[in-house]
Protein backbone atom coordinates (compact mmCIF):
# COMPACT_ATOMS: atom_id res chain seq x y z
CA UNK A 1 0.00 0.00 0.00
CA UNK A 2 1.33 3.52 -1.01
CA UNK A 3 1.75 6.14 2.05
CA UNK A 4 -0.56 8.81 0.86
CA UNK A 5 -3.19 5.90 -0.03
CA UNK A 6 -3.08 4.73 3.25
CA UNK A 7 -2.98 7.65 5.28
CA UNK A 8 -5.14 10.31 2.52
CA UNK A 9 -3.84 12.45 0.63
CA UNK A 10 -4.76 15.35 2.37
CA UNK A 11 -3.86 17.57 5.43
CA UNK A 12 -5.49 15.00 7.84
CA UNK A 13 -3.20 12.53 5.66
CA UNK A 14 -0.58 14.11 6.44
CA UNK A 15 -1.17 14.95 10.34
CA UNK A 16 -1.30 11.05 10.78
CA UNK A 17 1.37 10.41 8.80
CA UNK A 18 3.29 12.50 10.97
CA UNK A 19 2.73 10.12 13.83
CA UNK A 20 4.09 7.68 12.07
CA UNK A 21 7.30 8.64 9.69
CA UNK A 22 9.27 10.77 12.07
CA UNK A 23 8.50 8.26 14.91
CA UNK A 24 9.90 5.37 12.58
CA UNK A 25 13.04 7.55 11.18
CA UNK A 26 13.85 8.25 15.46
CA UNK A 27 13.61 4.52 16.39
CA UNK A 28 15.63 3.52 12.87
CA UNK A 29 18.39 6.09 13.16
CA UNK A 30 19.93 4.16 16.82
CA UNK A 31 20.46 1.12 14.61
CA UNK A 32 24.13 0.09 14.32
CA UNK A 33 25.44 -2.98 12.61
CA UNK A 34 28.01 -5.02 15.18
CA UNK A 35 29.91 -7.68 13.45
CA UNK A 36 29.58 -10.69 14.83
CA UNK A 37 33.48 -11.32 14.81
CA UNK A 38 34.11 -7.87 16.18
CA UNK A 39 31.27 -8.04 18.83
CA UNK A 40 30.52 -11.79 19.07
CA UNK A 41 32.23 -11.70 22.94
CA UNK A 42 30.67 -8.81 23.86
CA UNK A 43 27.12 -10.07 23.33
CA UNK A 44 27.44 -12.94 25.23
CA UNK A 45 28.18 -10.66 28.26
CA UNK A 46 24.95 -8.50 27.84
CA UNK A 47 22.68 -7.42 24.76
CA UNK A 48 24.54 -5.28 22.65
CA UNK A 49 21.20 -3.10 22.23
CA UNK A 50 21.20 -0.47 24.71
CA UNK A 51 25.36 -0.31 24.19
CA UNK A 52 27.30 2.60 22.34
CA UNK A 53 30.98 1.98 21.53
CA UNK A 54 31.92 5.47 19.95
CA UNK A 55 30.08 5.59 16.77
CA UNK A 56 31.95 6.78 13.83
CA UNK A 57 30.20 7.71 10.17
CA UNK A 58 33.71 6.73 8.78
CA UNK A 59 32.92 4.66 5.56
CA UNK A 60 29.09 5.13 5.71
CA UNK A 61 27.55 7.29 2.51
CA UNK A 62 25.75 10.19 2.61
CA UNK A 63 22.31 9.01 3.00
CA UNK A 64 23.68 6.35 5.89
CA UNK A 65 24.71 9.48 7.75
CA UNK A 66 21.47 11.79 7.28
CA UNK A 67 19.64 8.48 8.43
CA UNK A 68 21.74 7.85 11.30
CA UNK A 69 21.06 11.76 12.12
CA UNK A 70 19.03 11.42 15.65
CA UNK A 71 17.86 14.97 14.94
CA UNK A 72 14.08 15.07 14.99
CA UNK A 73 14.43 18.39 12.69
CA UNK A 74 16.33 15.85 10.50
CA UNK A 75 13.38 13.44 10.45
CA UNK A 76 10.97 15.71 9.74
CA UNK A 77 12.78 17.21 6.73
CA UNK A 78 13.08 13.43 5.35
CA UNK A 79 9.65 12.72 5.86
CA UNK A 80 8.38 16.45 4.10
CA UNK A 81 10.76 15.43 1.29
CA UNK A 82 8.90 11.79 0.91
CA UNK A 83 5.57 13.60 1.39
CA UNK A 84 6.02 16.00 -1.46
CA UNK A 85 7.40 13.43 -3.83
CA UNK A 86 5.23 12.96 -6.69
CA UNK A 87 6.15 9.30 -6.26
CA UNK A 88 4.95 6.53 -3.70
Amino acid sequence: VYMKEHFGDDDMGRKKSWTFLPWHFDFLSRYVPYPESEYGARSIERPLLQSRFGESTDGMTPLEILMANRCSDAHDIVASILWESDSN
